[in-house]
């Protein structure tokens, strides 16, 4: 009911929101903007700063773990949909006039401090065409604006080809180019990203922070699991090829490896699996729901989007591909299955996939023989099952996510305290 009626609102504000643009009225917009905020729920109360999030998966989830840790003594965190700033951005878009742009967001948010005092906004990635002109907020606003990089898996090819579009402004039409972070500050994953966005001088190197994945605080904090099910992330045809332009996906992968999978539920009957699908409405992986969907198995479930920490922590085990569910299995001491047919895509796995080698809980399947038989063993051996502490998977976490202590949400509140 509660998720119906936000909707019914958002619809009835996105009205407004196009109305104020077409009558040149930003006060409109900002009331639209105002009346669809929602605020995270806290145990804390009588807080004095307030934080606008522009929602996006995941990203969220990070914010909420400094909620839940109770992390946020004098922190106030409210939502807004990210429909109003596209609504916004498409609208100027096609006047091809900046100026104007820059001139209606100031106005729209001079209105929302007089109503909604906000002190700080945040963002989850320095690309979104539709967030970068919150960098250009007028300074008397007095709005600090913070992005919270929330990507990180990034191999040398695919991190070559972001550094090369924030040079060039990240974006193939004229509107609104970018090639220098105007905000206040940058936190980000890992250090291979810091390094890439301050080598080509993007940002100042004092205004980016290395403080790792928040949700994967949760691993480390968590002593006792349960071995519920096997947790199968399906794989997305164009994971790590979004930069590719050659006709290339891991359709025939992720197909492959879900019909194994498929066929070992099928024979054991006792054994729970569920398949997480990231989104909610997840296009790419339309192939594969529909092959769940017609084995039709009692032992199989879906579950769409969410934030997938209590599906890691009550696994046996995980399958996932060029995912940061990867790096959260570790981070949870769980054994990851990577599907990782080198015969057939040997040269693609070279060129768009993170090393994930020398692992003793990383197990690479070689093929569709392999992989049953490492399921076969991760099932019936639980000596098999059991998490081998090495020195190496600290390296992997530290290197891709950037959490390997559990403490990356209060590296993260810090940064927003000497902000706001």
């Amino acid at each position: 009911m509660k998720r119906f009626f936000y909707n019914w609102i958002l619809e009835i504000t996105k009205i407004i929101s196009k109305l104020g643009l077409i009558l040149n009225l930003p006060f409109l917009t900002s009331l639209a903007i105002i009346l669809c905020l929602r605020k995270i729920k806290s145990k804390i109360k009588n807080k004095k700063k307030t934080i606008l999030i522009l929602e996006k998966s995941h990203g969220i989830n990070d914010i909420k773990q400094i909620v839940k840790y109770q992390l946020d003594k004098n922190l106030k965190f409210v939502l807004l949909s990210r429909i109003h700033l596209n609504i916004i951005y498409q609208f100027f878009k096609k006047k091809n006039n900046q100026l104007l742009y820059c001139h209606y967001i100031n106005k729209v948010f001079y209105y929302i401090k007089k109503f909604y005092n906000i002190n700080l906004i945040i963002s989850f990635n320095v690309r979104y065409d539709t967030e970068r002109v919150l960098q250009k907020l007028d300074k008397d606003l007095n709005i600090k604006y913070l992005v919270c990089q929330k990507e990180c898996l990034f191999n040398a090819n695919v991190l070559n080809n972001i550094k090369n579009s924030l040079i060039d402004g990240f974006t193939k039409h004229p509107f609104f180019k970018i090639n220098k972070f105007y905000g206040d500050h940058i936190t980000v994953y890992n250090k291979k990203f810091k390094n890439m966005i301050t080598s080509i001088n993007y940002v100042n190197e004092k205004n980016v922070s290395v403080v790792g994945m928040n949700r994967a605080d949760e691993y480390f904090n968590t002593e006792t699991q349960r071995k519920n099910h096997i947790l199968f992330f399906l794989i997305r045809p164009k994971t790590g090829l979004k930069w590719d332009e050659k006709n290339f996906s891991w359709q025939k992968l992720g197909e492959n490896t879900l019909k194994t999978v498929l066929n070992f539920a099928a024979q054991n009957p006792d054994l729970k699996f569920i398949f997480k699908i990231k989104l909610i409405n997840d296009h790419e992986s339309v192939s594969q729901q529909k092959m769940i969907k017609e084995k039709n198995l009692d032992n199989c479930f879906v579950v769409y989007g969410g934030n997938p920490v209590k599906l890691i922590l009550e696994s046996k085990f995980i399958i996932a591909f060029n995912s940061t569910a990867i790096f959260e299995g570790l981070a949870a001491k769980k054994k990851v299955v990577i599907p990782y047919f080198k015969n057939d895509y040997n040269k693609e796995l070279k060129e768009f996939t993170i090393d994930t080698s020398n692992s003793n809980n990383i197990l690479h399947a070689e093929n569709e023989i392999h992989l049953e038989e490492l399921l076969n063993d991760l099932c019936k051996d639980d000596e098999k099952l059991k998490y081998i502490d090495s020195e190496r998977d600290n390296e992997l976490l530290e290197e891709n996510i950037g959490n390997k202590d559990g403490n990356s949400s209060r590296r993260l509140t810090k940064v927003i305290e000497s902000l706001v």
